[in-house]
């Protein structure tokens, strides 16, 4: 069917990270599927669930939870309970944690967990995904030990399932480092990060082995910069950008390296080289993300840093003026 085909070609955009061209074709499929098809079928639910991750990812929160929501309306009609209804669950926790609703996304993620336990049992990766997602929020509010505990939790369930050596296990040792780090404990915290990059050359995976090694990178180069040693930090932002190189030059993850490169070079009093890091980070931001996203926003707010310190007033009220109208409207 038609419907299935614009859905297909939605997805094959989503996995590209061209979210504009996946929710055009997101649309298509809704449109014909809502003539076609009763309003409580499990395939409808399925393209709504697919724009509400796809607007979720332009940023577009309040839109992403109304789509999720008329996932949820037909999701909980199934019995017995499906794991897509958990998996729902979860799609609205990650909303409601980039709005900044943290006690709703906990409890979001509770739901998911109520699903997927009796299902699933204990040791099952989405529950252990859930442990680390609910362990990202806890670390943000500043509850670090439920956090750690939550992470450990995961590395467990990963463990018994994928072994020590699967890119997994790589990501959540390496955010035990990071709650590590926020605790003040850096040794412990370069213990983990250095644990991570010996995992991600043991992979085996040339190319994957490189890609794995970027956060680990990337967390060091945080640490360093928190230590006030800049050009070290520099330095594993250039190690980062070469784990990087596979990934496509517009590449959502590449805008943190360049965003980190250009606070770097402002604090070494390289305003030239800083504005051009953050102008290749607004560039990403602004085609993967669109023109109204916290993280153009955030960029916004560094560039402005930046012509302060150039003395460019004018410049800096501009940028400034932009960077609020999205994170304070």
């Amino acid at each position: 069917e038609i419907g299935t085909i614009y859905q297909d070609i939605g997805q094959t955009f989503e996995s590209q990270q061209n979210y504009t061209e996946a929710l055009s074709y997101y649309n298509k499929a809704l449109k014909i599927k809502s003539a076609s098809l009763d309003k409580t079928d499990p395939s409808l639910a399925n393209t709504y669930s697919n724009l509400g991750n796809t607007c979720y990812f332009l940023g577009e929160y309040k839109a992403a939870f109304t789509y999720h929501k008329k996932a949820l309306d037909i999701r909980r009609l199934i019995q017995p309970p499906h794991p897509s209804l958990g998996q729902t669950y979860h799609n609205l926790a990650l909303v409601y944690e980039q709005i900044e609703d943290a006690p709703k996304a906990i409890n979001y993620y509770k739901k998911a967990l109520a699903i997927y336990l009796p299902i699933f049992g204990k040791a099952h990766p989405e529950v252990a995904r859930t442990y680390v997602n609910m362990a990202v929020i806890y670390k943000n509010n500043g509850m670090l030990e439920v956090a750690l505990k939550l992470n450990k939790r995961a590395l467990k369930i990963n463990r018994t399932l994928l072994g020590n050596t699967h890119p997994t296990i790589q990501t959540i040792i390496n955010n035990i480092g990071n709650c590590h780090q926020l605790m003040n404990n850096d040794e412990l915290a370069l213990q983990h990060y250095q644990e991570a990059i010996h995992i991600s050359k043991s992979i085996g995976n040339e190319s994957e082995t490189q890609l794995s090694l970027a956060n680990p990178y990337l967390n060091i180069a945080a640490l360093l910069e928190k230590q006030n040693r800049f050009l070290e930090a520099l330095s594993y932002l250039n190690k980062t950008l070469k784990a990087q190189e596979s990934l496509d030059d517009e590449h959502p993850d590449k805008s943190i390296t360049y965003n980190n490169l250009g606070n770097i070079h402002q604090k070494l009093g390289d305003f030239k080289n800083a504005l051009v890091w953050h102008n290749k980070a607004l560039t990403i931001r602004l085609r993967t993300f669109g023109p109204t996203h916290h993280q153009v926003g955030i960029t916004y707010n560094n560039m402005a840093a930046v012509f302060e310190k150039q003395g460019q007033i004018d410049k800096m009220i501009e940028y400034l003026a932009k960077s609020q109208a999205i994170l304070k409207p």
